[in-house]
């Protein structure tokens, strides 16, 4: 009895001891439950991703316009669109500042200004992006969608020596369009004239892609825009050895467009 007795003691102790673990361990895998419902039990929501929208992009729209738009790391951006059916044409500027996460890219603060009705219009611009391939979207709520794909030449250095030279330009604002011989030198200063205006302005390279920041202004006396100014972009297409410009005014309410044709 004696013996029984001090076994039972034994064994007695043994369970309460293995209940304390058990017990210790349920809490331990309790708690440890827990703490994944907690940080990854349920649904995980993922953290948005700035959106890369920056490129040299060229494209189309579906009722046939050619597209032909930069945009910067910053969002700004600046799309050319041409007349349906002539791609060669430049019918107005596409011009704003966007952002967006996961794909995503929209601005509120887009202005149109259309070269061919003489008009310059609030819109919204909405795409999705795949970095470095391709930006898909509308221009405005009611316009047909387009598709651009992305040129590698964006990554290319800008530099004076490939801009510097003679031209022959057309350029044209919302209300009005001339024709100018331009000339460009090795400093970026660029001069030229054409019917009763003189124009005047610099081209500096841009260290984040292949194009240019841009002033320039008109005068004369007998010029309809005399004394107005104009500040944006620019880039060269060495393939077709052509220099665009699109630049609006300060107050967004004028811009200029300008292609020129390399003559030297």
């Amino acid at each position: 009895m004696g013996r029984r007795s001090g076994m039972l003691v034994v064994m007695v102790g043994m369970v309460g001891l293995l209940a304390a673990c058990g017990g210790g361990g349920g809490g331990g895998t309790s708690a440890a439950t827990g703490g994944g419902s907690t940080g990854g039990g349920g649904t995980v929501t993922p953290t948005p991703v700035p959106t890369v929208a920056a490129g040299w992009w060229t494209g189309s729209t579906d009722d046939h316009r050619t597209l032909t738009g930069l945009v910067f790391g910053d969002g700004s951006f600046s799309i050319l669109y041409s007349a349906q059916d002539a791609p060669d044409s430049v019918a107005g500027l596409v011009q704003g500042t966007g952002a967006g996460v996961d794909g995503a890219f929209n601005s509120t603060a887009t202005v149109d200004f259309s070269l061919a009705d003489g008009t310059v219009t609030a819109t919204q611009l909405s795409a999705t992006v795949v970095a470095a391939q391709r930006f898909d979207g509308n221009l405005s709520a009611d316009a047909p969608a387009f598709s651009m794909t992305y040129n590698p030449a964006y990554e290319r250095t800008a530099s004076l020596d490939d801009v510097a030279g003679s031209y022959d330009a057309q350029a044209a604002r919302p209300d009005d369009s001339l024709s100018v011989a331009l000339t460009i030198d090795a400093q970026g200063a660029l001069s030229g004239s054409g019917t009763g205006c003189r124009v005047d302005g610099t081209l500096t390279p841009r260290s984040d892609a292949n194009a240019y920041d841009i002033v320039l202004a008109f005068g004369g006396d007998d010029c309809s825009s005399n004394a107005t100014a104009f500040g944006g972009v620019a880039f060269f297409d060495a393939d077709t050895r052509r220099l665009f410009v699109m630049a609006p005014n300060a107050a967004r309410t004028d811009a200029l467009v300008v292609r020129a044709a390399r003559t030297d």
